[in-house]
């Protein structure tokens, strides 16, 4: 149980030890003429594909692929429960296609490929290592499913104070994306139990970076929002926000609750 329990943590310790290799590639590409942006997302895509790889190794060690989905078959099952997803990336797509229109293909195509990449190994670790070594930790306790959803989107959440270093006057903002996080976090556990295949949460999550992360495109305007969220926050928007929050980790909950606990834990054992 400590074993399992001292692997996830250690792996989600490393995992954010590995990001900072994106500065340093970041800077080699800038000082080779790259623009910001561009070299932003390419070192970001860069790194995070080394991480996916490692993650996937590991995944393989640990003997962890079944509970991943990957088998020859490749089997998804209940898929209606991605409705809610696909939903909120539509509906994200539609309010920032301008800003999609307005920027270069170039950048787009980069951009996409940054976000797809962080969907990617933010599900392989977090959903498909830590996850698995919670369950295997809390197998004996009648709510092993739910602590260890939980205790992994905590987790997952944390992670996102280290925005905290490249925003530092950006603490309300950054808290927020901390609770989005973890209500997330909570729905692609529980859509991971669910359809059984972590390249279903990998894939939505990279898409849901896509519709819902249009401002990494504004750069130039970063500044002037960031300090209007830190300073113009009002019950106005904290309420919605906060009742959003809610309806996804309830969403993650649900999903949860109808997952076969046997099943999971037969895949683990």
């Amino acid at each position: 149980m400590k074993k399992n329990l001292t692997s996830a943590i250690f792996i989600a310790i490393g995992f954010i030890a590995l990001l900072w290799l994106e500065k340093p590639l970041r800077t080699w590409f800038i000082s080779h003429g790259t623009e910001a942006l561009a070299a932003k997302f390419s070192a970001g895509a860069m790194v995070r594909l080394l991480l996916c790889s490692l993650a996937l190794g590991l995944i393989y060690r640990l003997k962890l692929q079944r509970f991943a989905g990957f088998s020859p078959k490749m089997n998804v099952y209940n898929l209606q429960a991605t409705t809610i997803a696909f939903a909120f990336i539509v509906m994200g797509i539609i309010g920032n296609f301008g800003t999609y229109t307005n920027t270069a293909p170039r950048l787009l195509l980069l951009f996409f490929l940054s976000v797809m990449c962080v969907g990617l190994v933010e599900e392989f670790v977090f959903r498909g290592l830590v996850l698995p070594l919670l369950i295997k930790s809390f197998q004996t306790h009648k709510n092993a499913l739910y602590l260890s959803v939980l205790y992994s989107s905590l987790l997952f959440g944390v992670v996102h104070f280290l925005n905290l270093f490249q925003q530092p006057d950006n603490v309300l903002g950054i808290t927020s994306q901390v609770f989005f996080a973890v209500s997330i976090g909570v729905f692609f556990g529980g859509l991971m139990l669910r359809t059984q295949n972590i390249l279903v949460p990998a894939i939505l999550h990279g898409l849901v970076n896509f519709a819902f992360g249009a401002a990494e495109l504004k750069a130039t305007t970063l500044p002037e929002s960031t300090a209007k969220l830190a300073h113009d926050a009002n019950w106005n928007s904290i309420v919605p926000t906060a009742i959003f929050f809610l309806f996804i980790l309830c969403g993650g909950l649900f999903m949860v609750k109808k997952t076969d606990s046997n099943l999971i834990l037969n895949k683990l054992n």
